[in-house]
């Protein structure tokens, strides 16, 4: 089967919702206390949580479009990012 343009273009645009995601966690983490309601309330956190999980569905979709073999290096990138 042959990777499709469209699948490696969603890759790229993952690894940059992941780096993103990152960042949030970073923020996150930086104001981060040990009681549930501070956890509950910490924004960044829940944001880069989010965002992790639209880069999964949308990588789920990816590798439906082309070849795990082509398009999982392509996550190396987020490194870059």
């Amino acid at each position: 089967m042959k990777t499709k343009l469209w699948a490696i273009g969603l890759m790229i645009f993952t690894t940059l919702l992941t780096s993103s995601a990152q960042i949030f966690y970073k923020l996150g983490a930086a104001t981060l206390e040990l009681n549930l309601l501070a956890l509950i309330t910490n924004y960044n956190l829940i944001i880069g949580l989010c965002i992790y999980a639209v880069g999964a569905v949308l990588m789920i979709i990816a590798f439906k479009g082309g070849e795990l073999s082509v398009l999982y290096p392509i996550i190396a990138t987020s490194y870059i990012w």
